[in-house]
C-alpha cells in the first residue's frame, strides 16, 4: 500500500509530504508498472520540481526507494502562495487518486497538523 502525508502548520498551510510504500495493485497483470504508484510518484516529483522552478523555493527532500518526502523551509525565500498553490494541487491530485473505488484500497492518505 501507498501511505502519503500532508503537514499542515496551525494556520492552514501545507508544509510539506511524505509518500512511502508501494501500492502493489497487480490489476494489469504481469510486471506492469503500477498505476497508484506511478500516478503519486509523477504528483509528487512535479511538486517538488514545480516548488524549485515556480515558486523558486528550495525545499528539503528525501528520496530512497518507494519514498519521497519533501518539506518547506521554515522561512522560505520564494513566492509561498505560488508554493502553497503547488502544494494543495498535489494533495487535491492524491486524494482524489484515494476516492477512487478501485485505487482506495491501495492507496492511504493522511493529514496530520503541526502544532
Amino acid at each position: 500500500m501507498t501511505s502519503v502525508k500532508f503537514y499542515r502548520a496551525e494556520d492552514g498551510r501545507l508544509t510539506g509530504f511524505e509518500a512511502c510504500g508501494h501500492a502493489q495493485n497487480r490489476s494489469l497483470g504481469g510486471n506492469q508498472n503500477d498505476l497508484v504508484c506511478g500516478a503519486v510518484s509523477v504528483l509528487t516529483q512535479t511538486g517538488v520540481n514545480a516548488l524549485e522552478a515556480v515558486a523558486g523555493i528550495t525545499p528539503a527532500v528525501e528520496l530512497g526507494d518507494g519514498k519521497l518526502r519533501c518539506m518547506l523551509p521554515d522561512n522560505p525565500a520564494g513566492d509561498r502562495e505560488k508554493a502553497q498553490t503547488i502544494l494543495e494541487t498535489v494533495y487535491v491530485g492524491i486524494t482524489e487518486i484515494a476516492k477512487v473505488k478501485a485505487y482506495s484500497r491501495f492507496i492511504h492518505v493522511d493529514e496530520i497538523s503541526k502544532q
